[in-house]
């Protein structure tokens, strides 16, 4: 009998025995609706607020710039067309290498009056920050590169493109689904928001029987724009 060896970690990653503990005592719980104001309600609200706090401890933002969503894809489209709804039509770069949920949502965008700039890769398989402060026009209002590629792992310079953002005013969404849980992570000032989905870093998929606990950052100043 062969031995099987998992090797794709990348994609996504298999529940860790530490997590399913944690989440088996909320499924055998007594039901709990955050939202009531019942003793149950309130246990539930609390034990939110604490996970919450958890996990912005971890990402050291405050626990109001986390929101909890059903995935990576809700996640990045939820800061994408959030923040542009907030904006008159502009200009977005973007890269010719994201994945589907981010390119998806621009190309809706651009059917509603935005233009979108996909930079191609380079020869090294990311974009570099000299691509994208060439791509920077009067009315660019929004940057939106993966922190690492879902493909490759390959990863961009986050930190000098944050810091074009912020010499240019701009907004700046990072799709980290591909990059929390592979290396130590800092969120940048010059970042608006950041996206996170746990089945790469040992938490639930989709593909289990009860929902996806995922994760996204939206940072203040996305709040903040007029």
């Amino acid at each position: 009998m062969h031995a099987k060896i998992y090797l794709d970690n990348n994609a996504t990653t298999a529940l860790s025995p530490e997590v399913f503990e944690v989440m088996k005592e909320e499924l055998i719980a007594p039901p709990s609706n955050p939202s009531s104001v019942h003793e149950y309600g309130r246990m539930a609200k609390a034990r939110l607020a604490k996970a919450r706090s958890s996990i912005a401890s971890y990402l050291k933002v405050k626990p109001t710039e986390i929101i909890f969503t059903s995935g990576g894809t809700e996640s990045m489209n939820l800061l994408i067309q959030g923040y542009c709804d907030l904006l008159k039509p502009g200009h977005i770069i973007t890269s010719n290498i994201e994945h589907s949920c981010v390119q998806k949502t621009l190309e809706n965008l651009e059917k509603n009056g935005w233009k979108v700039s996909y930079l191609p890769a380079s020869m090294n398989g990311c974009i570099n920050p000299e691509q994208v402060e060439l791509a920077i026009e009067a009315n660019t209002q929004l940057i939106v590169l993966s922190g690492a590629n879902s493909e490759t792992g390959v990863k961009h310079d986050i930190e000098a493109v944050a810091k074009l953002a912020e010499k240019q005013k701009t907004g700046f969404i990072v799709d980290a689904v591909a990059l929390l849980g592979k290396s130590p992570l800092t969120i940048p000032k010059g970042v608006t928001a950041m996206g996170f989905s746990a089945h790469k870093f040992h938490g639930p998929s989709k593909n289990l029987p009860y929902a996806p606990v995922q994760r996204i950052y939206l940072g203040s100043s996305a709040l903040q724009r007029p």
